[in-house]
């Protein structure tokens, strides 16, 4: 029989604390805001997991830990033979790519990402399916939950220090001009360089976080770090709007046959309308 219930009453920490101590077996199913994870457990460990209803392929996961080359995975593709991942992982080491435990590392990065992303989730629902296996094909890994969950806290309580410390994404950052601090000094991640690229006057942390194609949390703990190293600093709540020529106001007079307060009931009949839709 399932178990289903909602995150407010049941976190993500109590479902994996109760999956370890139960030493449960079956598919854990989470839908958030964020979007649809699935885990899979075997006695009591994480064996698979994924957002989305699917598990990405091998060579996919692969690609994005910078395993293998897009080259080499269009090779590994054009293969013949089935796409599952265990005939991926075999092609891989047939042909010299990769070795196990390379692939295993990559494995079990994703696995590990993937819980700690549910950590955050704090609105949704869940169900747990005992006794339901991963796809046939897949490669299952072991992963204690008790180290998931201690990372996942520990990562939970640094994102939400985060919040605090920048409660308001509306506002404008800009480099500091402390003459002590050289960014040549500094090593930024491949993140924290891409989020410097979009800072100017015009961006709020928001709009920046959008062009860089990263959500709240992400965009936090890099702006936080830059703020820890000295190289940035905030402005104000908002950006700063561009100085434009003094515009003359028209004023219209109402359309011949229409009082002006018809005019504004249908404007107001017109917006609640749409409000509906």
């Amino acid at each position: 029989m399932a178990l289903k219930g909602n995150l407010q009453d049941f976190t993500p920490t109590q479902l994996f604390n109760l999956i370890k101590l139960a030493r449960k077996t079956g598919s854990l199913t989470i839908e958030g805001n964020q979007g649809t994870a699935r885990l899979y457990c075997d006695d009591g460990k994480l064996v698979c997991a994924s957002l989305g209803n699917e598990p990405p392929p091998l060579d996919d996961i692969l690609l994005r830990a910078g395993k293998i080359s897009e080259e080499q995975a269009r090779m590994v593709d054009s293969q013949k033979g089935p796409h599952l991942d265990k005939a991926i992982a075999l092609r891989l080491m047939t042909m010299r790519y990769l070795a196990r435990e390379e692939i295993m590392e990559a494995l079990q990065a994703q696995m590990s990402e993937t819980a700690y992303t549910v950590f955050t989730w704090s609105k949704g629902s869940f169900r747990f399916d005992p006794d339901v296996l991963p796809p046939s094909g897949q490669i299952v890994i072991s992963v204690n939950l008790e180290d998931i969950v201690a990372e996942g806290s520990r990562r939970l309580k640094e994102a939400e220090k985060l919040e605090e410390m920048l409660p308001n994404l509306d506002v404008v950052l800009r480099f500091t001009t402390r003459p002590d601090v050289k960014m040549r000094n500094v090593n930024l991640s491949v993140d924290e360089w891409k989020a410097i690229s979009f800072i100017n006057p015009r961006n709020t942390i928001r709009k920046i976080a959008g062009y860089a194609g990263m959500d709240e949390g992400q965009i936090r703990k890099v702006v936080g770090r830059l703020l820890s190293e000295g190289l940035v600093e905030l402005v104000g709540r908002e950006a700063p709007k561009p100085v434009l020529a003094p515009v003359v106001p028209i004023v219209r007079k109402p359309a011949a046959g229409m009082p002006a307060p018809m005019q504004r009931n249908i404007v107001l009949r017109l917006i609640d309308r749409i409000r509906r839709l």
